[in-house]
């Protein structure tokens, strides 16, 4: 058996009964979820409801904080792309630049 420093895996060249089973892949739901929420909030801004789509976007994007605070990394997919408090911060700065567009339409 050899190792190498930094492998995930066990090789054994002498044991072919040894398998390396590739971890599962983690699910996307949760990026599908903000993505059809986003695409609702676009679909209104397209249809001429400025505000409503806006504010679907927001919470687009708040959902996005959420789910990335409360889910596991392996869990959030795509959601993530740095720490999970990183990716959560850039979200509700997201969040809140939406909010102040928002609050300005009005």
């Amino acid at each position: 058996m050899s190792t190498a420093s930094g492998d995930e895996y066990l090789v054994a060249a002498e044991s072919p009964a040894l398998v390396v089973v590739p971890e599962p892949r983690a699910t996307q739901w949760p990026f599908l979820l903000v993505t059809l929420v986003g695409f609702s909030g676009l679909a209104l801004i397209g249809v001429g409801r400025l505000q409503q789509g806006i504010l679907g976007l927001l919470m687009a994007v708040g959902l996005a904080a959420g789910l990335r605070l409360v889910l596991p990394t392996r869990t959030a997919g795509w959601l993530t792309s740095r720490s999970r408090v990183l990716d959560a911060a850039a979200f509700a700065a997201l969040a809140v630049g939406l909010a102040a567009t928002l609050y300005l339409l009005k």
